[in-house]
């Protein structure tokens, strides 16, 4: 059994129940409503599905932290990247500059670097960025080792975080 009337407005039916206005109103709020929004922290800003990139404030745009300084901001890191053995200062900037070269395609290329008992470890955003890292460190003659440590579960299912062990041979 079809509507004899438009359930909003109470006009003759068009589609779905609503007349040809009352149809045409969402449509038209739609376009109305289109919110660019605008990191406070980065610049980048979302245009159809890509993220962009703007130097200055963009006019009208709405304020937020985008998903990735957001990820930044709380320490998020998926992977460790575990300089150990005869490695030089050097080698731990390389590490670092790398990661920050890989950043400007990959925005959760980000790193923290902690000081411990043998080493560095590098907290790494991006596990993309850290297996293309490792695979330097692999060529300047380092034995890599990978582990995983449970991070959480979800559904039943355990999280895993990598840990890349990279250890320098002594001279």
């Amino acid at each position: 059994m079809s509507r004899q009337f438009c359930y909003v407005c109470g006009k003759e039916p068009f589609k779905e129940g609503l007349c040809k206005d009352c149809f045409k109103e969402p449509e038209e709020k739609k376009k109305e409503e289109k919110v660019i929004e605008q990191c406070t922290r980065c610049g980048y800003y979302k245009d159809k599905m890509k993220w962009k990139y703007s130097e200055t404030r963009l006019p009208g745009a709405k304020k937020f932290v985008c998903i990735f300084c957001n990820k930044r901001l709380s320490h998020y890191y998926e992977t460790v990247i575990q300089l150990r053995g005869n490695f030089t200062p050097a080698t731990a900037r390389f590490t670092g500059k790398e990661i920050d070269r890989i950043g400007k395609k990959d925005r959760l290329s980000f790193y923290t670097v902690k000081d411990v008992r043998g080493g560095l470890d590098f907290k790494v955003g991006s596990k993309a960025a850290t297996k293309t890292v490792v695979g330097f460190l692999r060529k300047k003659g380092a034995e890599v080792k990978t582990s995983y440590e449970q991070v959480t579960e979800i559904d039943g299912k355990p999280v895993n975080r990598s840990v890349f062990s990279v250890r320098f041979a002594q001279a």
